[in-house]
């Protein structure tokens, strides 16, 4: 049984994601660490159940470092398993408001 994933970028889209920080490659998350995860394009809430490292891969092109997290997200308790590159660090406060309005001003770009 094989399964195929297809990933479709519009060029704004493309152009956007790859200006953005890495964060990602310095965050240091472990079971229990409160993360955001993108989900269908939304930042959601969630908690690091656990944190699976594969080990980081010589290819220059390669975007993730080898770590997948397993999340319990907040809102509904569910489970899911992503790359680390689609989470960041969960913010409070001013930094939260700062974050979101750097994100409303690349999106009008």
């Amino acid at each position: 049984e094989s399964i195929a994933l297809v990933f479709v970028l519009d060029s704004g889209l493309a152009e956007a994601t790859v200006s953005a920080p890495k964060a990602w490659k310095k965050m240091a998350v472990k079971e229990g660490s409160l993360v955001e995860v993108k989900i269908k394009g939304d930042w959601k809430a969630a908690t690091v159940v656990s944190v699976t490292d594969w080990g980081d891969s010589d290819d220059e092109e390669d975007e993730t470092d080898g770590r997948v997290l397993k999340v319990k997200m907040s809102d509904d308790e569910t489970e899911a398993t992503v790359p680390i590159k689609s989470a960041r660090e969960k913010l409070e406060g001013e930094a939260a408001e700062q974050r979101k309005t750097e994100e409303d001003e690349v999106a009008k770009q």
